[in-house]
C-alpha cells in the first residue's frame, strides 16, 4: 500500500501522535491540475473574479478532473467552466472540497481505515513499525487496533494511506475544485474556470512632485494589491477595477465589463519604454488600460505597482474659510484669532493638461523637492474618481505666511424691517511670503443675507456662502469691507 505522510502540526498535537509529510505545494503537484494561465480582475472591496485556464487530460467518457490551487476564499457557487478552444466537453458536476485542515482532520477522515504506527528510537531512526486499524481520534483518545490488541493513544508517527477517493484530493491541506467531465474523446485539451473570491483587493495612491512656486507637478499613479487567500497566482494578468459592483449580480461579469487598470509589473517598477501603457481602450461607457506585463501574485503580500506617469499643469489656490457670521455677534470690534489660509491644486482631467485618462479614487501625497533631489512631504489630499476633463481641486495645507483677521465694526438693526441686522466688517489678509498671491475669502451666513456695500465685488457660490478675492503684495496687507444684511 503507498503511504503518504504529513507533518503534524505541533500546536494541534494529540497525545504525543506526530504524522510526518511532503508539502502542500508537493502534493499538488503530485495531484491537481497546474495553473496555466490565469487572469485576475480584482476590484477595491476584498473582491476579484478569477479566470483560470490548465491543460487537463481527459479520457472518452466521464473524468474526475481536480483543480487545485484556487483561492481559500472561493464562492464555489459562482464556478462557471468554458472550454477555450472551443471543444465539445461536458463538465456535468462541480464540487468544492473544502480540504482537511488539520492533523485532526486527517486523522478522522481516516477512522476505520489501515494506518501505521512508526515507532522510533532516541537516534531519530525507524525502531519499529505496526499496521492496524484507526478506531477513535479525539484529542487525547487515539485507539487503533493492532491485530488482537488495541493501542491507546500510542507515542508513535502515524502514517495514513492515500486514497483519491477521499477529501484528500486535490490534497490534505489545500482546497480545490473537482469537476466531473463528459468527454467525446481522449486526449489533452484547455479548460477554463471562472470564479469569484474574496481575499483579493487593491487602492490607487498617487505621488505629486510640485516645485515651489511652479505650475506644473509630476503625479505618478500607483496601485497596491494585496493577497489574503492563501493562493499564489503564478503569471497573472491583472485588471485594477475601479468602483464597486453589484455583487449579488457580478456572477457573470465578463473580462471587459467594469474600468479596468492592467498592472505594468509586479515585481519590477522599472520605467523602460516597453512597458508603458497603450491607447486607453473603450469599453461601451466605460475605459481600460491595457498592459502587458503578468506577475506572480503571492499570498500575504501588498505588491505595488505604477501605472501611470504624467506632467500636469496646475494652479493653487489660497483661501481663508471664515466663520460664520449671524445676526447675533458678540466681539463687536475685537478681531478674530488669526485664520491661516490652506493652501489647494487644482487641475482639470484633460490632455491639454497632461492627462485625460480616468482617474481611480485614492489618496495623493504631495512632496517638494530639495536638496540633492531628496523630496520633502508637504501635505496629502483624497481625490475622488476623476472622469476624463473632469476639475479636481485637492488641499493639501494650512499656510505659515498667508493668514486673515477679521473684525466687525458695527452691528446696528435697521428700519426697514425689524428682523433685519446690519453688520459691518472688515477682514484683513496678510501676506509674508516673497511674492504675491491672489487669496480667497470665504463667508458663511446663518440667516438670510444681501451684501449692501462692498470694498472688492463680492461672488455669491451658495445660498448661504459669499467669496472675495483680493491680491496681496509680499510682505503686505490688504483690507476687504463690507456690510451685510442679516435677518
Amino acid at each position: 500500500m503507498e503511504l503518504r505522510h504529513f507533518l503534524f502540526i505541533a500546536g494541534i498535537a494529540m497525545a504525543g501522535v506526530t504524522l510526518e509529510g511532503c508539502t502542500a505545494a508537493a502534493a499538488q503537484q503530485a495531484k491537481g491540475q497546474p495553473q496555466s494561465d490565469v487572469e485576475l480582475v480584482v476590484f477595491a472591496n476584498d473582491f476579484a473574479m478569477v479566470n483560470d485556464v490548465r491543460n487537463v487530460s481527459l479520457r472518452s467518457g466521464l473524468n474526475d478532473v481536480s483543480l487545485t490551487g484556487v483561492s481559500d476564499m472561493i464562492d464555489p457557487s459562482s464556478a462557471v467552466y468554458f472550454w477555450p478552444e472551443g471543444k465539445s466537453h461536458d463538465v456535468v458536476s462541480s464540487t468544492y472540497e473544502r480540504g482537511l485542515q488539520s492533523g485532526r482532520d486527517l486523522l478522522a477522515a481516516n477512522i476505520g481505515k489501515r494506518v501505521s504506527l512508526v515507532y522510533r528510537g532516541q537516534d531519530g531512526r525507524v525502531a519499529e513499525r505496526e499496521e492496524g486499524v484507526l478506531e477513535s481520534a479525539n484529542p487525547g483518545d487515539i485507539i487503533v487496533q493492532v491485530g488482537d490488541k488495541h493501542v491507546f493513544n500510542p507515542d508513535a508517527t502515524i502514517e495514513v494511506p492515500d486514497s483519491d477517493g477521499t477529501a484528500t484530493v486535490p490534497t490534505a491541506t489545500v482546497p480545490g475544485l473537482r469537476a466531473q467531465i463528459d468527454s467525446k474523446s481522449s486526449g489533452v485539451d484547455t479548460l477554463g474556470v471562472s470564479y469569484l473570491t474574496r481575499g483579493l483587493s487593491w487602492s490607487a495612491d498617487y505621488v505629486a512632485v510640485l516645485p515651489a512656486d511652479e505650475e506644473k507637478m509630476d503625479l505618478q499613479a500607483w496601485a497596491t494589491i494585496s493577497n489574503r487567500t492563501g493562493t499564489t497566482f503564478n503569471a497573472s494578468s491583472i485588471h485594477f477595477v475601479a468602483g464597486s459592483p453589484n455583487r449579488s449580480a457580478i456572477a457573470g461579469l465578463s473580462k471587459d465589463e467594469g474600468v479596468l487598470y492592467s498592472n505594468r509589473q509586479m515585481a519590477e517598477l522599472s520605467k523602460s519604454a516597453d512597458q508603458k501603457p497603450r491607447q486607453i481602450e473603450s469599453l461601451g461607457e466605460l475605459h481600460a488600460y491595457p498592459y502587458e506585463a503578468r506577475a506572480t501574485v503571492s499570498p500575504n503580500q501588498d505588491s505595488r505597482v505604477e501605472m501611470l506617469q504624467a506632467n500636469v499643469g496646475v494652479s493653487r489656490d489660497y483661501a481663508v474659510r471664515l466663520s460664520s457670521l449671524g445676526s447675533y455677534y458678540e466681539n463687536y470690534g475685537r478681531p478674530e484669532q488669526r485664520v491661516p489660509a490652506t493652501l489647494s491644486i487644482a487641475f482639470k482631467n484633460s490632455e491639454q493638461q497632461g492627462l485625460g485618462s480616468p482617474l481611480p479614487a485614492g489618496k495623493v501625497r504631495f512632496y517638494e523637492p530639495g536638496k540633492n533631489s531628496a523630496l520633502r512631504y508637504i501635505g496629502a489630499a483624497g481625490i475622488s474618481d476623476t472622469p476624463k476633463d473632469a476639475k479636481q481641486t485637492l488641499t493639501i495645507s494650512n499656510v505659515f505666511d498667508v493668514y486673515a483677521e477679521r473684525t466687525v465694526s458695527q452691528a446696528t438693526r435697521v428700519d426697514i424691517d425689524k428682523h433685519t441686522v446690519s453688520r459691518t466688517v472688515s477682514v484683513t489678509v496678510h501676506n509674508e511670503k516673497d511674492h504675491a498671491v491672489d487669496v480667497r475669502l470665504v463667508q458663511d451666513f446663518y440667516q438670510n443675507w444681501k451684501i449692501a456695500t462692498e470694498s472688492v465685488e463680492s461672488k455669491k457660490i451658495s445660498a448661504q456662502m459669499a467669496q472675495w478675492t483680493v491680491n496681496v503684495p509680499s510682505g503686505g496687507q490688504v483690507t476687504l469691507t463690507y456690510t451685510v444684511l442679516l435677518k
